[in-house]
């Protein structure tokens, strides 16, 4: 850490938020520099495994940190910092599997097949909601991308998927004694 008053929180930050992208750096370099051909459809599904590694873990990291004196508020922000950069990672990674030729819809679903499954862990293991969100849209994502990698071009291969599950949250909703009309309507409107 460092001794200034005031600077130790935003290093900490700044330094958490770059762990993750840093190491999607060293393995985008390293699968270019070792590779003979295009390392995208290899390291893209690694990074989206580095991603979902981390996001399951960074309530043990806030709880380190915590235990070791940097404060309950700090631990969290670094928390928080470490799970914005792994899914801004998650993201870049899907978006250059969408948009690099060598790579294409197979490598899509593969990078968001891992991303799902790490997002729900996490939403299960950090009691982080908003992580339920993410891994349902990876998981629509990944059934988007495994259509299309397979040709399908029906709009209800599509549809069918996400209006079923907003039928089922709505319903599930319900049951529990929350107003969930949205959801329900949504999915038959789809």
């Amino acid at each position: 850490g460092t001794r200034r008053g005031g600077l130790s929180v935003p290093v900490r930050l700044l330094a958490a938020a770059a762990i993750v992208p840093a190491l999607a750096v060293t393995v985008l370099c390293l699968g270019a520099q070792l590779l003979p051909f295009s390392a995208s459809p290899v390291v893209l599904p690694l990074i989206a495994a580095l991603v979902a590694a981390v996001l399951p873990g960074t309530l043990r990291i806030r709880r380190a940190l915590a235990d070791r004196g940097i404060g309950r508020v700090v631990a969290m922000r670094v928390q928080t910092a470490v799970e914005a950069s792994a899914l801004l990672t998650g993201a870049l990674a899907v978006l250059l599997a969408l948009v690099r030729p060598a790579a294409g819809f197979g490598t899509a679903c593969a990078v968001l097949v891992l991303l799902a499954a790490g997002a729900a862990l996490a939403a299960a293991t950090t009691r982080r909601r908003h992580l339920r969100a993410v891994a349902a849209i990876a998981a629509t994502g990944a059934l988007w991308s495994a259509w299309a990698a397979l040709g399908v071009s029906l709009p209800e291969a599509y549809l069918l998927p996400p209006a079923l599950a907003g039928i089922v949250v709505g319903v599930v909703q319900t049951a529990r004694g929350r107003t969930a009309v949205a959801p329900v309507i949504a999915g038959l409107a789809l």
